[in-house]
Formats: structure tokens, sequence, C-alpha cells
């Protein structure tokens, strides 16, 4: 959402990442006090001209990162896939940003863990705990940071999990 929030000149892209917690990431560029009147199309124009001049490298990273990561033992993926599919890498790109409830609500057969985000954890666990959730061949780590949750990690050892935590609004 962030980049198609710098590429497009779309109300609709630029509203769906701000209502996505896209101010918070804004406001780590550009700083607090740019939006302290709340976010306004001057002000977002100005902040989506700072990043373009400013961080070239860091949007042209971002725009180069693969949609997963593959290892021997886990499949890296921001939201999942598609599980009715024979294949999962044919899961279309969308799908693998915004999927949710077909994912969560079906195990997959894979011989691999699937490391995801986009779900909170809360919404999977059906309450307020944000903690990393660990599920039948999947691990949930978004802890709502961007809804005044946590931002949760994991630490993948050869034979375990570690994880930790930094409050929203802490450090």
């Amino acid at each position: 959402m962030f980049l198609d929030f710098i590429y497009s000149d779309d109300p609709m892209e630029m509203e769906l990442y701000l209502r996505n917690g896209g101010l918070s990431t804004l406001e780590t560029y550009v700083g607090y006090e740019h939006f302290q009147y709340g976010p306004t199309k001057e002000n977002l124009h100005a902040a989506k001209q700072f990043i373009t001049e400013n961080e070239k490298e860091h949007v042209e990273f971002l725009s180069n990162l693969p949609y997963y990561y593959e290892t021997e033992n886990h499949l890296f993926i921001h939201a999942g896939f598609d599980p009715s599919l024979s294949d999962w890498k044919q899961t279309p790109d969308y799908d693998k940003i915004w999927i949710r409830h077909e994912f969560l609500g079906f195990d997959h057969n894979y011989d691999f863990t699937v490391v995801h985000g986009h779900s909170p954890t809360q919404y999977i666990r059906g309450n307020n705990d944000n903690s990393v959730f660990f599920g039948n061949k999947k691990i949930g780590i978004d802890g709502a940071c961007a809804y005044g949750g946590r931002l949760n990690c994991l630490v993948i050892s050869e034979d375990s999990y570690t994880t930790t935590y930094i409050n929203h609004g802490e450090g």
C-alpha cells in the first residue's frame, strides 16, 4: 500500500493506505509535526514528494521485494495463499497481500510452516491477545501495531522459536 500511495494519484489508494495505518508510516519519514493538524491533500502530497526525493533507495528496495520468501522449513508471506489451489504459488499476487478468511480458515498439507502477517493475531484468536499466534503449520505475527497494539518479533532458530515485542508508542 505504501508503494501504491507513492506511485499513484488515485484518491482511493490514498484513502485505503491511510485507513490501514499509513499515516504512522508517513510520520516516520517526514516527522509527526508534518501532520499535526491532520492529513490534508496538500501535506500528503508534500510527504510523497519528500519521500520520493529523499528516500529513493528505500523506495527502490521496497519496489523490488518479492511477494514471498522460502526457506527449507518456512514460507514468509504477507497475508497467505489460496489453499484451494493445487500449487500455492499459483495464488494471484493480490491474494498474497490481501487474502484472509480463505487462508486462515483452512489447514495446508505442505511441509513448511507459513509465517504471515496481515491478520492481527487477536482476530485469529477471537480475543484481545496480540501475541504471536502459533497454529497448525502457521505462525501469525501481526500484533496490530498500526491500530494501537504491538509490534511482534519472531526469532527462528534451528530448533525453536523465540518471541519478543514492543507496544505501540514505546521506544
